[in-house]
């Protein structure tokens, strides 16, 4: 059973590697542009992939003709 924090189910992880480019450009960005709002390059990544779903999943969607 996953362990709980504050009555959350922990969720589990996979883990991705990043070429070191595209982590340190993530970083520059998070170092640089506070206004964003991300604190670390889990948080940027999660949005980024959270987008990126959102967006193939609708085309996805609209070619299998489901709206």
């Amino acid at each position: 059973m996953a362990k709980t924090f504050k009555g959350r189910t922990k969720s589990k992880y996979n883990y991705v590697g990043l070429p070191t480019e595209m982590s340190g450009e993530i970083q520059r960005i998070i170092e640089t542009d506070k206004r964003l709002g991300f604190v670390s390059m889990q948080e940027f990544v999660k949005e980024a992939v959270r987008r990126s779903i959102i967006e193939y999943s609708g085309t996805y969607q609209k070619q299998k003709g489901v709206d």
